[in-house]
């Protein structure tokens, strides 16, 4: 590694911007597709999809909101392999050197050498051991004086964590491009045996780290996914103990039958599903004022729900616009979290949600993802609330997993 870093320094680059280094880098990476989508047939990169996620299971996870960031994320690592490690078999080019050969004569210096750097690269564990204002001090846990300095860092970093992704040389230091998995390992030495392991499991000696990473970094991401898993079950038993207050509050109505066909021709409330939902209600125009609204009509009684330290009236004043005579019954009041109905009205949101999520899976970050308010603390009742849901969410859909499901989700 100490060759490397002798190398990157030696490189000229024409614009010293790291800025203008990365969108070099991202251009050459869309021209990579380009080649990708040109030679590899489009149901074979499906299948290799397959075949990277089936590797990376998340089914010890019960976190909604969780799995849905892995699942994006593994598909932007997938994407990364794709690129610039793949090989169809031993010896054929990757899609990123077969670009560079096809692209030869038609670039310049700076595109050949940004280009030649991607094709280097590799996926791999590096351990944050230092915090400076836009800049990060990275060591490779695997390989003896490996110290880097990165540029372009994620905020929420910590001294200890393990940050794993490709790095890049830029103008001065390093860059860091996404895709990146922020890791918090609970045995920091067994999270690097475990890496050892897998090494030797794949043929590999101790000094061929590197040639793990980049010829099978699948295998090395299963490392890491391991280590995900079982921080999630640990997340779970915190979460056991979290309380869940959604703030209900309730009123009488006359005629639940007219008023759920009122919101379900209204084109303002998402009903959650066919068999007697309830309804959601996101206020996309503005949504600085409210993460969601939950609606509920059952046995003559209107509920709604919102998370806690939210307020409300939004909720409240859609459903005035959608139910002309609304002033005539519409008089809210809060509810006591012991009361039988609080805890009724909670399992049923529960089971709505889950079903919606299920069936739009694209609207997780909309009901997992609370707002933030400059009129309201963001205090740990709020997270913990939507911490909680996501356990809560994740053990329904768990608990009524159809056989069918369970063998499409292995």
């Amino acid at each position: 590694m100490a060759a490397n870093k002798v190398r990157v320094k030696a490189l000229k680059w024409n614009d010293s911007d790291p800025n203008a280094v990365i969108a070099l880098y991202r251009r050459l990476l869309n021209k990579i597709r380009d080649t990708a989508d040109k030679t590899l047939d489009g149901d074979h990169q499906q299948e290799l999809m397959r075949l990277f996620f089936a590797r990376l299971p998340l089914d010890g996870m019960l976190d909604i909101l969780g799995i849905h960031s892995y699942k994006r994320l593994y598909r932007m690592f997938f994407e990364d392999w794709l690129l610039l490690d793949y090989r169809s078999k031993r010896g054929s080019p990757t899609m990123a050197e077969l670009t560079l050969h096809q692209m030869q004569g038609d670039m310049d210096s700076q595109e050949k050498q940004a280009l030649t750097s991607l094709i280097k690269s590799q996926v791999a564990p590096y351990k944050v051991t230092g915090i400076e204002e836009n800049l990060i001090r990275v060591e490779n846990p695997m390989i003896a004086k490996s110290h880097y300095k990165v540029i372009s860092a994620p905020d929420d970093l910590m001294l200890g964590d393990f940050l794993i992704t490709r790095l890049l040389p830029g103008p001065v230091d390093w860059l860091l491009l996404e895709p990146w998995i922020l890791l918090m390992p609970r045995d920091r030495k067994m999270f690097t045996n475990s890496l050892r392991q897998a090494m030797k499991e794949a043929g590999y000696g101790k000094r061929d780290f590197i040639d793990f990473c980049k010829l099978d970094m699948p295998r090395l991401l299963q490392v890491v996914n391991g280590e995900i898993v079982a921080a999630e079950k640990e997340m779970l038993k915190i979460a056991e103990n979290i309380p869940f207050c959604p703030c209900w509050q309730e009123t009488a109505v006359s005629d639940c039958e007219r008023l759920t066909v009122l919101l379900e021709t209204s084109g303002v409330f998402f009903k959650t599903h066919e068999d007697g939902g309830g309804f959601l209600f996101l206020e996309r125009d503005n949504p600085s004022r409210l993460s969601w609204g939950y609606i509920l009509f059952e046995s003559n009684r209107a509920a709604v729900c919102v998370p806690p330290h939210e307020e409300p009236t939004p909720v409240l004043e859609a459903l005035g616009r959608v139910i002309p005579d609304s002033a005539e019954f519409m008089d809210f009041k809060g509810m006591d979290s012991t009361h039988e109905r609080y805890l009724h009205y909670n399992e049923r949101m529960i089971k709505d949600l889950s079903i919606f999520l299920q069936n739009h899976e694209e609207m997780i970050d909309d009901i997992l993802l609370p707002r933030h308010y400059d009129q309201y603390d963001q205090d740990e009742t709020r997270s913990d609330f939507f911490t909680k849901l996501s356990f809560l969410l994740g053990k329904y859909l768990h608990s009524n997993k159809t056989p069918t499901e369970e063998s499409r989700n292995q």
